[in-house]
């Protein structure tokens, strides 16, 4: 069938999973039309090992889901930014957080352009002690319509093979506990 379809002018890139003496691998394959003119003479077949940039993606998914689902089945709040404070991850609690002031939160957004002018230096000043290298905790006391919501906030760098990439927010909400 796929030949078939080639010879007929269509060019065709898949994957296709195997079992070869009971070892699961992934081939990808290309295939071209050869022409000669208008003519179609014949056609290329060429096909390569995928298994491990395969794998190595669905490993990836696999993790994400499990970091998407750990971070927005909490009432914490969770923002990742990279150095130039452009939002990487951000859960659902900080999203609905933010929408309550008609602000939408989503990745690849600059925070410090969306964050009210009153909060911005603070968190600047925040975001660039952890993109110093600083671990820290802030406890803080913010004042809602009805209530005193009570918070610890965790700032932390993100490194990859010791260097910064990025900070990490997450802001716990210890009201109970208080």
């Amino acid at each position: 069938g796929y030949y078939d379809r080639v010879l007929q002018g269509e060019s065709l890139n898949f994957t296709i999973e195997s079992s070869v003496k009971g070892e699961f691998q992934f081939r990808e394959y290309f295939l071209n039309p050869i022409k000669n003119g208008d003519e179609i003479d014949g056609l290329s077949v060429i096909s390569r090992d995928v298994t491990e940039k395969t794998s190595a993606q669905r490993e990836m998914a696999k993790k994400s889901t499990i970091i998407d689902t750990m971070i927005n089945s909490t009432g914490d709040t969770y923002v990742a930014m990279d150095k130039e404070y452009k939002i990487l991850v951000v859960n659902d609690v900080l999203k609905d957080r933010f929408k309550e002031t008609n602000v939408v939160l989503e990745e690849g957004i600059n925070i410090l352009d969306v964050l009210p002018k009153a909060a911005k230096e603070t968190w600047k000043a925040r975001y660039d002690r952890a993109l110093a290298g600083e671990n820290f905790v802030i406890k803080e006391e913010r004042k809602l319509k009805d209530k005193t919501l009570f918070t610890e906030v965790y700032c932390n760098p993100i490194k990859s093979d010791e260097e910064i990439i990025g900070v990490s927010v997450i802001s716990k909400d210890i009201t109970d506990y208080r």
